[in-house]
Order: structure tokens, then sequence, then C-alpha cells
């Protein structure tokens, strides 16, 4: 009752939004490498931690890293258990991979591979979780063969009695009880994706409120990060006065987290919660606070500090209009779209601001102007991204690749003279410029991404020609990664033919057909399959299921399967069903064949995984099959799910994706958060809050 009376407290203390902040802040500079850097928050020795105490996070302390926790015991300045620091690697040893999660990026040789591109994008691309698919009642099944034509009904999902009376029951008796820091970061995260409380209905229940006082002053740090992002994805306006004061480090903060202030990565967790917050509330009020909070930052903040609020506002659009007709409080903040985004460009080309933070800027820049913005500013914005690419630009690697990826989502295909500029400069970088090899990658997807978007006037498809021709001739003269990257491109550019009341070129899938029979390797021939998945190229069906059932190499598999997916194969369905069941140890497959049958209408296999998971002999098989049965999100297994998340004879591990399952199962969200802010993300970038290469705890690296 305490722990929930803090929470409560804070809530309903009034928001004091021009709260200073502390300049010493007792954060610690960011470490090299992409190394976790949180305090040394301990667990104690316990019923569930019988080994003693444990990181939340190998901990690397920079100069003056001396936070201590208020409840795991942690004085200012003390040394690691034993004298030892978790985080430090021995001369000579080597740091071993963690394992390979259903949410892990792909484990590809080359950091510039088009997978990784495709593992923060796919959200763009795939409908599987798209709500007009889905329905309270029906079977899921409909009839098959190969020229018939797809009768799918709508998808089956949750009810609102099964996540009353089954779903939340489950989770909050899970966080209630001591577990492992995966284990309570997932079912925290699965509770928030409800948006009821239905426990409120019950004075003696515990609610969201109460756990989430909880897991905030987790003595783990790694699960107080991951609640304060919980706030976010919740999404109700109640909680813009707590992220605030942690983002402000306002003294609410320290009572609220029970510690002597905020760490800087408790800090950087909120920023990310603010603009969920922002872009689950539209009311202009709301988005005013939460802009002017993380634009505070970014005047005065260290450069992750600065890189989170740069995402963040990306999602916290606020109105073209001024705020006259809002409240005092509100008026008195200022600021309208356009100040906005001016702001954010004035950020990006200040070229003595933090590299790291200032390649996230064309991110935030892309989803404020992309759609409803005035002409004027658009151009505004493209003019100042062309500026950062040009021939003679000294702007490091990771601004232009930055400012590469916006102009492929805020360029389009019309003959107005900046967008004729964009796709000519994204072809010279692609094809004909000395740049960094992953900034020429980004600009081939980023050149058919923006010739594909009509443009204003008659001619509003005046680019895509152009385009075209250029990727076919690249195609004809590339090998290896740009062959790859060329390929996705070019389904890119088609993949909208059906909008436009068109059917991509012939010689267009003929090429991509001819690659993927030709090629062998993952790398070249997973882009092509993929790329006839975006064209919906129905002559494609025998080749990618011939594929899919002789490919031995678990990435390929993979694509081949989200392809038949997105071509709606029905005939499909029997081969993905049996690539599925085949591939319980490879997360990958397993993942993609769900997604895959997600997108072909198909649930009944949902119960199947139920009957694999129990025969499934390790925690690794039993998490990518829990992954697996929430990408089908067919509720009728919730029942099962549900008793194996209470099992306290299951392992945490197993248990944790149990709760991502009933999480996905139940969120009616299109898109899962994480992917609604990883598309068009710069991820080639040292930012271990966002992506965190070595541990992958990072924001990007949740499922």
């Amino acid at each position: 009752m305490i722990q929930r009376w803090l929470l409560l407290a804070a809530l309903a203390t009034p928001l004091s939004i021009h709260a200073q902040t502390d300049a010493g802040g007792g954060t610690a500079p960011a470490q090299p490498g992409g190394t976790y850097t949180g305090p040394g928050d301990t667990v104690p020795a316990g019923p569930s931690n019988p080994g003693g105490p444990t990181t939340g996070g190998p901990h690397n302390p920079g100069p003056g890293d001396t936070t201590g926790s208020g409840t795991s015991g942690g004085l200012p300045g003390a040394p690691a258990v034993g004298g030892l620091n978790p985080g430090v690697i021995p001369p000579g040893a080597t740091q071993p991979e963690p394992p390979v999660t259903p949410s892990s990026r792909p484990r590809v040789d080359n950091p510039q591979s088009w997978q990784l591109w495709w593992h923060y994008n796919r959200w763009d691309h795939l409908d599987a979780g798209s709500l007009d698919r889905f329905a309270t009642s029906g079977t899921g099944n409909f009839f098959l063969g190969r020229g018939e034509k797809r009768q799918a009904p709508p998808l089956l999902k949750a009810s609102t009695v099964q996540m009353r009376d089954l779903v939340e029951p489950a989770l909050l008796e899970v966080l209630q009880a001591r577990n492992s820091s995966d284990l309570d970061i997932h079912a925290i995260h699965a509770l928030s994706k409800l948006r009821h409380d239905f426990a409120k209905e019950d004075d003696d229940a515990a609610d969201f409120a109460s756990v989430l006082a909880g897991c905030l002053q987790n003595g783990n740090l790694e699960v107080a990060e991951k609640s304060v992002l919980a706030m976010g994805i919740r999404g109700e306006a109640r909680f813009l006065g707590p992220l605030v004061s942690i983002l402000l480090e306002h003294p609410d903060a320290n009572e609220l987290l029970g510690r002597s202030r905020p760490n800087y990565r408790l800090r950087i967790y909120s920023a990310y919660a603010l603009g969920l917050l922002a872009e689950r509330n539209d009311d202009p009020s709301l988005r005013a606070k939460v802009y002017h909070a993380l634009a505070r930052c970014l005047r005065t903040e260290r450069s992750e500090i600065q890189a989170a609020c740069l995402l963040a506002i990306g999602l916290c659009p606020l109105p073209m209009e001024s705020l006259a007709a809002s409240s005092d409080e509100v008026r008195a903040l200022g600021s309208n779209r356009i100040e906005q985004v001016l702001d954010v460009l004035a950020f990006f080309e200040d070229v003595d601001q933090d590299t790291q933070a200032r390649s996230q800027a064309p991110n935030a820049l892309a989803r404020l102007v992309r759609d409803d913005a005035p002409e004027s500013l658009r151009s505004r914005v493209l003019l100042g991204l062309l500026a950062a690419v040009g021939p003679h630009t000294r702007a490091p690697k990771e601004v232009q690749n930055g400012a590469v990826i916006a102009l492929g989502r805020i360029g389009r295909s019309g003959d107005d003279p900046i967008d004729r500029e964009v796709r000519e400069e994204l072809e010279r970088l692609a094809y004909r410029s000395s740049a960094n090899r992953q900034t020429r990658y980004f600009a081939m997807v980023a050149l058919g991404e923006a010739a594909s978007r009509p443009g204003s006037g008659e001619q509003a498809f005046e680019g895509l020609e152009f385009a075209r021709k250029v990727l076919l001739r690249q195609m004809a003269r590339s090998r290896g990664q740009a062959l790859a990257w060329t390929c996705l491109a070019l389904g890119l550019l088609e993949e909208g033919a059906a909008d436009r009341g068109e059917v991509p070129p012939a010689e267009v899938a003929e090429a991509l057909r001819f690659t993927l029979r030709k090629n062998r390797s993952a790398e070249v021939a997973g882009a092509a399959a993929l790329a006839l998945g975006l064209l919906r190229d129905q002559e494609s069906e025998p080749i990618l299921v011939e594929r899919m059932i002789d490919a031995g190499e678990m990435y390929l598999k993979g694509y081949l399967a989200l392809s038949l997916g997105m071509i709606r194969a029905a005939s499909s369905i029997d081969p993905l069903i049996t690539a599925l069941e085949g591939s319980i140890n490879q997360p990958f497959v397993l993942n993609s064949c769900a997604i895959a049958l997600s997108m072909l209408g198909e649930q009944e296999v949902g119960a199947r995984l139920v009957d694999l998971f129990d025969e499934a002999s390790n925690p690794e098989t039993q998490a990518a099959i829990g992954s697996a049965m929430g990408w089908i999100k067919d509720p009728r297994p919730l029942t099962p799910l549900c008793q194996r998340l209470r099992n306290t004879k299951t392992a945490d591990r197993s248990r944790a994706w149990m709760a991502v399952a009933i999480g996905r199962v139940c969120d009616e969200d299109s898109w899962p958060w994480v992917g609604r802010m990883s598309v068009g993300i710069n991820y080639d970038v040292d930012l271990p809050t966002l992506l965190e290469y070595e541990y992958e705890n990072g924001l990007l690296d949740l499922p």
C-alpha cells in the first residue's frame, strides 16, 4: 500500500513544467563501445535468487557515476560486489554473444547488411496486425487451392472478458512475486498493453498503479527503467507529471523511484516514454507540455538524452496553428508545428552539437513534415538535409546517414524542383559517389522510397520511371551487398503499384525472379524474395515455396516465408505450417512463419503451438514458440498461456516470453510500439539505451 500511495501521490502532484534541472545531474558520461553504464544496483539473495547478488546489467562506471539506489542499499561510490566489476571483461577474454531471442537483430557477418535495415523497418511493409482484419468470433479457416481466390474471414481477437478474468489477474500475480528482470519487464509491458484497469473494480485487488510503483522502485535498474517506459506504453495522460518529473529531475521523482535522484538512463527512458504518451494522446495541451519538457533538454543535456528527446519529439507533432484556443498555461508554452520543426532543424544544422544526437534529428524532422506540413516547410527541411549529404559536405557519417534516411521518407516522385533534386542526389550518392558504404546503401533504398511516393500536380509520379531505370540498370551491374540493397530498393519502389491502379512492369518481377533463382546466399536471395513479396508477385509463389522447403540457412528460410505471406499465397499455408513446426529451434524461422500465417488469416496453428511448447526441451525454444503465438494472435490459447505464466516451476525465461505472447495477443495496436519507433531509425550509431549491441537491452532490442 505504501508503494501504491507513492505513485498515486506523484500522479496527483501538480506538474511544475518549469522545474529547474541540476546541472550536475549525478549522471555518468556515456561509455564507448555500446557498454551498459547503469549503476551497480543489486538484488539481494532470496528464494528466487539463491546465488546471491546479481546486477541489473553489466556495469562499467564512468567518472562520477556514484548514484545509489534507495531500495537496494547501494551507497554512493561503493565498489562492486566482491571488489569485482561484473561488466568489465578481463584482458584477453572474449565477451560471449547474448543468446539469440525472437527479438534479436539478425546475426550477420557484415554490419552493413540490408537485413538490419529490414529488421527495423519491416513494420512499414507488413500488415499482420491490421485491426480491420479482426473480429470477436469466427474460425479463421478458408478454402485453399492453387488459383482459388482467398476467402479469409476476419481474425479472432481477445475479448474483454478474457482480459478481465484471465489475463490481468495472471499478470498481476506474477508482478507481485519476486522474479527475474526479464519476466518482470515483459510482464509489466504486457499489462501496460491492456489499456484498462479491470482490477480497479475490486478495492482489495492490486492494480496497474500499485504494481508499477513496485517495479519503479525495483533495485534492478533495468526493471526500473523499462517500467518508466511502461508508462508511455500505457499511454494514460495521468503519467505526464511523473514522466516529466523524472526527465527534469524534479524532487517528486526521487520519492517515486525510491532513489536519491533519477539516474541518467531513467531520464532517457522517461523521454522515450513521453514520446509514446504524446503519440497516443492527440490533446494539444498534453503534447505542448511534452514538447516543452523535451525541448528544454536539447539545450543543456548530454548527447544521449538529447538523442532520446529528438526521437520522442518526432512522435509529438504539435498543431500547425497556434494554440490560441488553449489554456493560459499552454499558450505560455508557445510553439506550433512550424516552430517545432524549425527548432529541430536548427539543432541539426548546428555543427557544434554532438554527432550522435544530431544523427537522430532527421528522424524527428521526417515524422513531423512527412504528411501534412506546408510545402514551404517541407522544402526548407529538404534543403537542410541535402546540404548535409552534398558533394562538399563535411558532416560526419552518422549525420549523413540520418539525413539520407529522412530524404527517402520525405522526398516524393512529383515534378517539384526540390523533389527532383532529392532523387538525383540519392542516385548520385548510391551509385556515383565515394560516400561511406553504409551511406550509399541507405541512399539506394531511400531512392526507392522517395520515387514511390506521389507528388503534387499532374506529374505526381514523374520520378518513378527514372528510379526504375536506375535500379534495373544497377541490378545488372551489381554484385553482393550492392545487388541485395538494389533488389530491396526496387521492391520498395514498386510496392505501391496496386495503390496507383497499376501492375509492376513484367521486367521488374522477371529480374527479381532471376536473381532469386541464381543466388543461393541469404544476403542476395533473401533480398530478392522480400522484393517479390513487396511486389505481391503471385507468379513467384512456386519458386518461393520450393526454395523455402529446401533452404537450410535460417534467415533465408524466414525471408522466403515472409514473402509468401506478403503475396497472399493462400495455397502455401500447409508448407508454412510444416516449416513452422519443423523450426522450433530456429526463432527467426518460427517468427517469420507465424507472421506469414497471420497475414494469410490462419489462426488454427495457435493451438498446435501450445502443444509444441510442452514438447520443447529448453527455454530458448519455448521463448521462440511463445513469441510465435503472439504473432498468430489467436486468443483461444490464452488460458494455457496464463497457466504457464503462473507456473513457477517453469523457467523464468520461458515465462517471460509467455508474457510477451499474452501482451501481443491482447494488444489493440496495429503495430507493436517498438515497431512504430524503429521505422526510419538511424541504427548505425552508438546509443546504448537505444540499441545495445553487446547485451541487447536497449529500447529497440525489446520484443
